[in-house]
């Protein structure tokens, strides 16, 4: 679902906003990045393929604001899924978050992923 490009930024992206306790800085974001790889399997798995090819085509999407309810099913489906062995459950679920934010935000209309990403 990503390039290897796409996965660091968002990794950094998520890491520059959560600490992982007990994980130094220079892993943080290496750690977030193996969870976007899994996060992007299930991701795959779980939605149809024209939801996920929403990310690259800013001329369709879905309507702004209205990611809002599938962001926290698509969270919950992830966190049920997916264990980061090195982080609390919190930390987890707000690693998720943020990466299901990113995603779902680049779904909507007028919306890439690389535009999501390249904001601050």
């Amino acid at each position: 679902m990503f390039t290897e490009n796409q996965i660091d930024s968002i990794a950094e992206k998520v890491a520059g906003s959560i600490d992982i306790p007990y994980v130094p800085e220079f892993l943080e974001v290496r750690a977030v990045a193996w969870a976007v790889e899994r996060i992007s399997v299930e991701v795959e798995e779980y939605l149809p393929a024209e939801f996920v090819a929403l990310m690259q085509d800013a001329a369709t999407g879905i309507e702004r604001g209205t990611s809002v309810g599938m962001k926290g099913r698509l969270v919950d489906v992830i966190n049920s899924k997916i264990n980061i062995p090195f982080v609390g459950e919190d930390t987890e679920r707000a690693i998720f978050d943020s990466v299901i934010t990113i995603m779902c935000d680049a779904m909507e209309i007028d919306e890439t992923l690389e535009k999501v990403l390249a904001r601050g």
